[in-house]
């Protein structure tokens, strides 16, 4: 366990900001949750999807962190969709993907066919640390497909505090928040994903981050 300064927490802040992705949400075509780890993540996608949209899309296969999974991540979040009031014939199963590009394009090559929609305003629930990643994604998908989707990313709400406190611990949150920022330059640079600017001031900050965690270790 880390002892966390005041300094590794203002410079978790910065990254917090920094990845975070503030869409007001409104009535949609559909809600997309994409594979994790994070069964929250799915209990919250079926929460907004009941308030906000038609349809729910659960995407994914198994990933590094759910390879021991009896079903696929996104077999596993359709359960908790329908445990949480989602009706099996309006959710879409998309259990092929294995990175978020994929989760993307793959899931609304299927909304598209089984909607014939090729204009929609599409929610997306992400992990709070991947939310400017998946927005980037999400809209480069979006340009790539020739599709008129408008992308709502669905941020959590909490503080940083507060998901340390109640959702992920500083000894996991810190290094995802690290790792962002190396994949939206590399995924930028390869064309995965709308090229994103990243701040010298971010880049320092997870630099500082990355000299203090791993003395601490």
């Amino acid at each position: 366990m880390i002892e966390l300064t005041p300094e590794m927490r203002a410079d978790s802040e910065v990254l917090w900001q920094f990845l975070r992705v503030e869409d007001p949400l409104k009535s949609a075509d559909a809600t997309l949750v994409h594979g994790s780890s994070s069964k929250q993540t799915a209990l919250r996608g079926a929460r907004i999807s009941r308030l906000f949209s038609q349809w729910l899309i659960c995407s994914g296969n198994r990933g590094v962190m759910t390879k021991d999974w009896a079903k696929t991540e996104a077999e596993v979040f359709q359960e908790i969709a329908i445990l949480n009031g989602i009706r099996p014939e309006w959710i879409l199963l998309e259990s092929e993907s294995r990175n978020t590009r994929e989760n993307f394009m793959n899931s609304f090559n299927l909304f598209v066919k089984r909607t014939k929609k090729k204009e929609a305003t599409i929610i997306t629930v992400p992990l709070p640390w991947a939310c400017k990643r998946n927005a980037a994604t999400a809209d480069k998908a979006v340009q790539d497909l020739g599709l008129e989707f408008t992308i709502i990313t669905a941020c959590l709400t909490h503080t940083l505090d507060e998901f340390a406190e109640f959702n992920t611990p500083w000894e996991r949150l810190i290094p995802s928040m690290r790792g962002e920022l190396p994949r939206l330059d590399e995924y930028g640079k390869r064309g995965h994903l709308i090229p994103q600017d990243i701040p010298d001031q971010v880049w320092q900050a997870s630099e500082r981050l990355g000299k203090i965690y791993n003395n601490c270790r």
